[in-house]
Formats: structure tokens, sequence, C-alpha cells
């Protein structure tokens, strides 16, 4: 699944063509894909993932 990445996890697999260019590297829905990889028994991924997405600052209002 890191399809030729060392820690980032591609968004999708095409019979065709194989792994996609696009990867879960920001803050969203991905924490679970990368928990899930992690702890998998057959096929885990680097425990490094954890840390390689990118989480930006973000404000709201005064917060």
């Amino acid at each position: 699944m890191l399809a030729g990445h060392p820690t980032l996890l591609a968004h999708g697999w095409k019979p065709e063509s194989g792994f996609l260019q696009a990867r879960w590297d920001h803050y969203c829905e991905l924490m679970i894909l990368y928990l899930l990889g992690i702890g998998s028994p057959a096929h885990p991924i680097p425990a490094e993932s954890w840390r390689a997405w990118s989480r930006p600052t973000m404000t709201f209002e005064r917060y």
C-alpha cells in the first residue's frame, strides 16, 4: 500500500494501472488508515508512517 513511498499510503489501486499517485498526507480521515496499517498482523506498514503526514496548524476565530 505504500506503493514506492517509504511511509505514505496511496489513495487507492486500479487493476489496470496499479497504485494511484495521490498520497494520504494531510490531516483528515487518513488517521484510521494508518492505525489499521500499522496494526495489521498480516501486512503491517512501518510505525514511522504515523509521523509522515503533515499536520497543518489551524485556527478558528480566536482559538
